[in-house]
């Protein structure tokens, strides 16, 4: 990302001290002794969290995965407990799309009440 005047990239030492000092600089001393945003690398980590949290169909994880140049497979590896509760979300949707009702409702109908639960929750 960055570079050094001749071009090449910055050493991780520089990278590790650079960080050091700009979290003395900003965080309380409770928070420099914390392990909020320890590394540059937690900081990307939460990036990369909130958008596949927003962003969870299969051309996203692709997009995400490219912007931050992994693949896919490595990405939804390490990044697995982000999709834990849309796999929850699906595995409602399809139990409720097998499910019969006893109340006589269709299951197009039990779909969207089991949709609009998990949208309001």
């Amino acid at each position: 990302m960055f570079t050094r005047e001749d071009g090449l990239p910055l050493s991780d030492a520089i990278y590790r001290r650079v960080w050091r000092q700009a979290r003395e600089a900003v965080l309380e001393t409770h928070e420099i002794d914390s392990p909020l945003a320890r590394s540059v690398g937690d900081l990307r980590d939460a990036r990369i969290s909130t958008w596949l949290k927003d962003h969870r169909t299969a051309l996203d994880v692709l997009m995400v995965a490219e912007r931050v140049g992994v693949s896919a497979s490595s990405l939804v590896r390490r990044f697995l407990y982000c999709f834990q509760q849309s796999r929850e979300a699906a595995n409602d949707l399809i139990e409720a799309a097998f499910a019969v009702s006893t109340e006589g409702e269709s299951r197009h109908v039990a779909l969207k009440s089991v949709a609009r639960q998990r949208s309001a929750g």
